[in-house]
């Protein structure tokens, strides 16, 4: 019998083809394997051999899609501690950092840059370290020392500006985007880090790069930074990044002297920019009750989704709403004519369905109990009523059971990551409306 013939493992072809593990004719900008089979192409890299659908599809609101975007890819080129803080950025920074409007330079661009960008995935970590410090600084008792994060943040900062560097010598059109992303990176992990100068200079050197290599259209959409056939939504998703940090830096009188934004450049951002602080603001100072809302939508809650309210001790309740008083200075925490109200207080029911349930307590107010600013609540203005929301991202909350009656519920927090991306199977989502009294 013949030996069987030895094939050589095809590198090249799209994404697509690849984790199928078939052949690809390497059309562009999408192969016909993948048209021909109604299949999305997901291009050849996120740069591209041209342009291709990827970009172009509509975001999903899905939480469960953000863990596609960095498994099992990413995953395999980090070690355990890496995994920890590339799932915070998952789940926490990139729903924090963006706002209340999602963005898909956020949402999607950086994962596939830092899934084969060295310097995007360095400068991923250092941000998401630095992100987490800034949260463990409201915890009394977190499990990373500030000096052990400070250092990690260090760390990969080096490293991305080490893998930045042949990118630099190149200069080709893939390197800039590399170091435009990575720039953007940067520039919010200062802001984080309170080094709000060193934070601008690289906003400046970015916008600087990104002037020399832009080539303009008519319509947002439509830029690209390179007169070459790539998708043009992933060069409108760095420029858009770029120009909502440079209409910031203009509120601070520190407007670019490269970035020549026009007049609907400035209008496209600046209204998403401050569409809510346009709204009239939420005010949820003085005395107020806490309704509970069977909602998961900021754009149509409403007083009427109302299936309960809290107590005086914080327990969700049917009928029985008390009255908290906010107060108006630091560290404006609520209170009760029962006591100061937390969920940090261990005494009381944890969330033992949830897979982060174990520190995870039910909302107590007690009169022992002595707040800190890791109890205060804060609402988004640009919403028709005022939502609360808790700690960093947590404007939601989890209910195992309605109550009737008289009976009492606990209230958790809603806390979810890679292990549970949603409430427990049997819970309730839910949103706190605050009506001042």
């Amino acid at each position: 019998m013949a030996p069987r013939a030895i094939k050589s493992k095809v590198k090249s072809g799209c994404q697509t083809c690849k984790a199928r593990k078939v052949k690809c004719d390497e059309g562009k900008p999408v192969c016909f394997r993948c048209y021909s089979t109604g299949r999305v192409c997901e291009g050849y890299g996120i740069w591209g051999g041209g342009g291709n659908d990827y970009g172009c599809r509509p975001i999903s609101s899905n939480r469960k899609s953000l863990t596609s975007f960095y498994t099992p890819t990413l995953v395999n080129t980090v070690n355990k501690e890496e995994t920890r803080y590339l799932e915070w950025f998952t789940y926490r920074s990139v729903l924090k950092l963006p706002g209340v409007f999602s963005f898909q330079f956020w949402d999607r661009l950086v994962f596939q840059a830092a899934s084969s960008e060295p310097a995007v995935l360095h400068a991923i970590l250092a941000l998401s370290s630095a992100h987490r410090k800034e949260g463990l600084l409201l915890d009394t008792s977190p499990d990373v020392a500030p000096d052990k994060q400070e250092h990690f943040t260090l760390e990969h900062y080096t490293k991305a500006i080490a893998h930045l560097q042949p990118h630099f010598t190149s200069r080709s059109n893939q390197s800039v985007r590399v170091a435009l992303i990575t720039c953007l990176m940067f520039v919010t992990m200062e802001y984080l880090r309170g080094h709000f100068k060193t934070g601008y200079d690289h906003l400046q050197n970015g916008l600087k790069l990104l002037n020399e290599f832009q080539a303009r259209s008519s319509a947002i959409d439509s830029y690209s930074l390179f007169q070459e056939p790539c998708c043009d939504s992933v060069d409108a998703w760095i420029i858009q990044a770029f120009i909502r940090l440079d209409v910031q830096a203009k509120f601070q009188c520190q407007g670019s002297q490269f970035l020549n934004i026009t007049k609907e450049d400035f209008y496209t951002a600046f209204s998403a920019l401050v569409a809510t602080s346009a709204a009239a603001p939420q005010d949820i100072s003085g005395s107020g009750q806490i309704y509970v809302l069977n909602s998961t939508s900021f754009q149509n809650a409403s007083p009427a989704d109302s299936i309960g309210c809290l107590n005086a001790k914080g327990g969700f309740s049917e009928s029985d709403c008390a009255t908290f008083t906010r107060l108006n200075t630091y560290p404006n925490t609520l209170s009760t004519s029962a006591g100061n109200c937390t969920f940090r207080d261990s005494t009381q029911p944890a969330n033992t369905d949830s897979a982060y349930g174990s520190r995870s307590y039910s909302y107590f107010c007690r009169e022992d109990y002595v707040a800190s600013v890791a109890d205060s609540l804060y609402t988004i203005n640009g919403f028709n009523y005022a939502f609360l929301c808790h700690g960093d991202t947590n404007c939601y909350y989890d209910v195992k059971t309605i109550p009737r009656d008289t009976t009492i519920a606990p209230v958790w927090e809603y806390v979810w990551g890679s292990q549970q991306t949603e409430v427990p199977k049997g819970h309730t989502q839910v949103m706190w409306y605050w009506k001042k009294i």
